[in-house]
């Protein structure tokens, strides 16, 4: 019974394979082909780096199958950009022929570039034309993308004190290393972009030389996106990050935006040895671990914004701290596991063994300490080890804490009802979804809790914001590294 069964089942199959070998093509002029997107855009591309690879669909959606007698891009051998069609390779000449399409089926497309220097410091337009022949008619995609020169480093150990320029871009390979005794100064409007993986470290000193209009960029090096609508530019972990570990000198970031990295400053220094790092009306956001890791140094954070990061944004082990005017917020939603915004701590723990880490100052001032979690500051300490610390003047997400380190500190937690906990900032996406349609803004709201309440005295050391705005344009300075200015 079971032979009986299986003779048909197989001639079905058989009759299947043959009726799909010999299915008749389509002669109707008026039967084309379906595309996914009729342009194919690749943003800006590094000359002489191969791009990232976009996918299209083609579709047949006619009853019958359809004859691609020439798949061809009119650049030919020279185009800069290359196809493949399906597992089907094209010729030299940047040709196919002859490709089948079932009937409502679909093929799938590749398309890459790697772009030739132009010799221009601005990005150049470069456009070809992908076009498919069936049945005598012509169709075409649009293949377009922007060159961008510039200077790349792979590998790269400084020899000596480097300059970086703004006349174009740096974009890094593995690391860049900056060796001990030697300083890479970084001019305003310099745009430093890292591949994947790829980080700075620092044996010597960075001075980074941003100003309020020409901001210095370290970033991934990825223009496309990443979704529909998210560039991967707002993804974390696009490249390393940086850490510096020189045994003295001074590491300075002023004006300079450091974004989606997987950390963005890990600072490393000794109990005797006053290394300092000075952020200065900086950013450094959307980091898959941390903002700014600091073991044994002296950090200033000034006028700066530190946010959204996979752990802390903000974490201190040990030395010193000097932290005005600046927003620390964390709305990271891209995985668990994260920790409060700020984290001061004096001691860690390995093997059950007690290992000191001195803070020997650390002080915070009108500054704001928020995010999506309940609690936004840990402080982590052993009464037998040095634990100097003051926080005044600021705002801060969590339960209200009962301890000498607090000075007229607001603290805003909102589970206790308060309508207004959470008014604070300008625009904050709540989820991944919600990024889609618009991005983080930190700079406040009209009827933010941090507005119209900083200590003056504080305010008049550091009188300019972030945007180099007056604080004292309205009579009352506002907390944070941004003060309100009605639109």
């Amino acid at each position: 019974m079971k032979k009986i069964k299986f003779i048909p089942i197989i001639a079905s199959a058989v009759l299947c394979l043959f009726s799909c070998i010999n299915e008749p093509f389509s002669t109707n002029p008026e039967h084309k082909l379906a595309f996914s997107v009729d342009t194919v855009k690749f943003d800006t591309i590094f000359s002489t780096v191969p791009s990232y690879t976009v996918e299209i669909m083609i579709y047949n959606r006619n009853n019958k199958a359809l004859n691609i007698s020439e798949i061809r891009l009119l650049g030919g051998a020279n185009s800069v950009f290359r196809f493949n069609l399906d597992g089907y390779t094209p010729t030299n000449d940047k040709v196919l022929s002859n490709i089948t399409i079932g009937a409502n089926d679909s093929l799938f497309l590749l398309v890459e570039t790697t772009l030739t220097e132009n010799s221009d410091v601005v990005p150049v337009y470069i456009v070809d034309y992908l076009t498919f022949t069936v049945n005598n008619q012509q169709q075409s995609l649009v293949l377009e993308a922007y060159s961008q020169d510039a200077n790349i480093l792979r590998s790269k150990t400084l020899a000596q004190n480097t300059t970086f320029t703004a006349e174009k871009p740096y974009l890094v390979f593995d690391y860049l290393y900056i060796p001990a005794g030697k300083t890479l100064t970084i001019e305003a409007g310099t745009r430093i972009f890292m591949h994947k993986n790829a980080q700075i470290v620092a044996d010597g000193n960075i001075l980074s030389n941003g100003t309020v209009n020409q901001p210095v960029t370290i970033r991934g090096d990825r223009f496309d996106l990443a979704y529909v609508d998210i560039p991967y530019d707002y993804l974390p972990a696009q490249w390393g990050g940086i850490t510096l570990q020189s045994e003295s000198g001074e590491n300075r970031f002023t004006h300079t935006i450091i974004r989606s990295g997987t950390s963005g400053i890990t600072f490393i220094g000794s109990p005797s040895i006053p290394v300092k790092l000075k952020v200065e009306n900086s950013v450094i956001h959307n980091m898959s671990s941390y903002g700014i890791v600091s073991q044994n140094a002296d950090v200033e954070i000034i006028n700066s914004e530190i946010s959204n990061c996979g752990k802390s944004c903000v974490y201190i082990l040990g030395g010193k701290l000097k932290m005005a005017h600046s927003t620390v917020a964390n709305y990271y939603y891209w995985h668990s596991g994260r920790e409060a915004s700020l984290i001061l701590k004096n001691f860690i723990v390995e093997d059950k063994v007690v290992y000191p880490f001195a803070i020997t100052s650390a002080v915070v001032e009108n500054s704001i300490i928020f995010g999506g979690s309940s609690n936004e500051l840990s402080l982590k300490d052993t009464t037998d080890i040095t634990f100097n610390v003051l926080i005044s003047n600021s705002l801060i997400k969590g339960k209200k804490i009962e301890r000498p380190e607090f000075q007229n500190v607001i603290w805003s937690y909102s589970q206790n009802g308060d309508a207004r906990a959470d008014i604070v900032f300008k625009n904050v996406p709540t989820s991944i979804d919600e990024i889609e349609k618009s991005y983080y803004d930190y700079q406040l709201v009209e009827n933010s809790r941090a507005k119209d309440v900083a200590n003056t005295a504080v305010a008049a050391q550091y009188p300019t914001d972030f945007f180099d705005k007056n604080r004292f344009s309205d009579g009352n300075p506002d907390l944070g590294a941004y003060e309100f200015f009605s639109e």
